[in-house]
């Protein structure tokens, strides 16, 4: 029910200032107006960002799997699959996927309080009981 924020976590992005060669993951491109022009052939027109994980990172290009774009209006598409390779002239920024330590935390401590107060009002964590062992009550003495 509520576990998926648990498992999940917070995500962030980070810029890389110089990524190294050996960069691979989840990552998020910053196209330059030259990319988002080029790239539009590929992945359609006005394409921004572009969110998925590099496969590989030379000098001159950047390979990505694309899992989700980014228009120049702020619009995101989900494309699954499509492989891109953007020449590195043409990304303006490289992000790495990265966990977000204090928002996870936060997110874990609200999620946790929402259940007990959940747990608490069904009768489930402590509580008197009516005494009647049909309903579930406690038998009191």
């Amino acid at each position: 029910m509520l576990l998926g924020p648990l498992s999940s976590g917070c995500f962030t992005y980070l810029p890389v200032a110089t990524p190294p060669s050996t960069l691979t993951g989840d990552a998020r491109l910053i196209l330059t107006e030259a990319g988002t022009a080029a790239i539009a052939g590929q992945l359609g027109q006005g394409i921004r960002e572009i969110e998925g994980t590099i496969t590989r990172l030379t000098a001159d290009t950047v390979v990505m799997t694309v899992a989700q774009t980014t228009t120049v209006t702020r619009e995101r598409f989900v494309q699954r699959g499509t492989t891109v390779a953007v020449p590195r002239p043409l990304v303006q920024q490289i992000a790495t996927r990265t966990l977000a330590r204090k928002r996870t935390v936060a997110l874990t401590g609200i999620t946790a309080a929402v259940v007990a107060i959940a747990l608490r009002a069904s009768g489930a964590l402590g509580g008197s009981g009516s005494g009647d062992p049909a309903s579930g009550g406690a038998i009191q003495p």
